[in-house]
């Protein structure tokens, strides 16, 4: 038991994610979800010693589109133990999809995190380009009949 507790205080002082920490800053967002267009400020920022990444999801009510702020807590993080990424994702749709923690893969520049709701299967996969900065979200979810269908598209770009 000891033996454990030493290696995971050690996996505590690793370096954090290479990819994870491109998504550190201040972040706007924009992007469409269904017919209904997003528009969002996003804060990235480390916690508890750079093991977890905390992302705040901010909508951006204007004037000509008055709406209910949507707001987000997304938490991500790497388990190095099971070599996958955990997204812990809070919003104002409430409770009801907060218990279901997304597990990642890594591919390249890509994660892609799979939900497996009491409804049905749901992905988020965020890709970064190193070239331009830029993060993209596609956000998809299976029907009943196994096909995937997009639930929204987001990009975002350093502040």
């Amino acid at each position: 038991m000891a033996e454990a507790r030493a290696d995971e205080a050690t996996e505590a002082y690793a370096e954090p994610d290479d990819l994870l920490a491109h998504l550190v800053g201040i972040w706007d967002l924009n992007g469409s979800m269904g017919n209904v267009a997003l528009h969002q400020t996003v804060n990235g920022d480390w916690f508890f010693g750079k093991r977890f990444l905390r992302l705040d999801f901010l909508e951006v009510v204007r004037a000509d589109h008055p709406t209910r702020p949507y707001e987000a807590l997304y938490v991500v993080a790497y388990d190095g133990s099971k070599r996958h990424y955990q997204l812990h994702l809070f919003d104002t749709f409430g409770a009801k999809y907060a218990g279901t923690v997304g597990f990642g893969e890594r591919r390249g520049n890509s994660i892609d995190f799979l939900f497996d709701y009491p409804d049905g299967l749901f992905s988020n996969v965020f890709t970064f380009d190193p070239t331009t900065g830029v993060w993209t979200m596609l956000l998809r979810q299976r029907d009943a009949a196994g096909n995937w269908h997009d639930f929204a598209r987001k990009t975002m770009h350093r502040r």
